[in-house]
């Protein structure tokens, strides 16, 4: 279901993106990012048929770049694009929220996670995207930390004071 409505003008900028010119991809890319948020649903669905969100074909990544540097400005058309009936905007969406990282698509994300089918690459997508958003959920073990201060004394010790390389 397609529910955005795509311009000519973003029909043929999108089509450019898979030129083989260097030059003429990124003039594209970069109009499709001053067109704001008008562009955002267009892009996502985008991506050829057949080909998965989240395998870093060279079109999934080069909308992800576009979405990405549009950063808030394109999180309300994301949000909305996660609760379409297009999977694969879906998917795109949710790869695209957690690279931009924007708090406020935390709900959408949890929405979308509980309605998604498990192990599903969707519900794979949505997941590390809210990961991507809270941080890290646990604190780095004593373990670790303990590790970390052992390497940073080792790393003192193997350093001699008289070598000028060593600053």
């Amino acid at each position: 279901m397609e529910f955005s409505k795509k311009t000519p003008e973003i029909s043929k900028l999108i089509k450019l993106l898979s030129s083989e010119k260097a030059g003429t991809m990124a003039r594209a890319a970069l109009k499709l990012y001053e067109m704001g948020s008008g562009a955002v649903i267009p892009l996502l669905e985008s991506l050829p048929s057949g080909e998965v969100p989240g395998a870093g074909s060279p079109q999934e990544t080069i909308i992800v770049s576009i979405l990405s540097k549009m950063g808030r400005n394109a999180v309300p058309q994301l949000v909305r694009a996660i609760n379409s009936d297009n999977a694969q905007a879906r998917e795109l969406a949710a790869l695209t929220l957690g690279e931009i990282g924007d708090s406020s698509a935390l709900e959408a994300l949890y929405k979308a996670a509980r309605d998604a089918t498990e192990g599903s690459i969707e519900c794979v997508l949505i997941t590390e995207a809210i990961s991507k958003i809270e941080g890290p959920s646990e604190p780095p073990s004593y373990l670790t930390m303990k590790e970390a201060e052992l390497e940073g004394e080792c790393t003192k010790k193997e350093k001699p004071s008289h070598n000028p390389m060593y600053f």
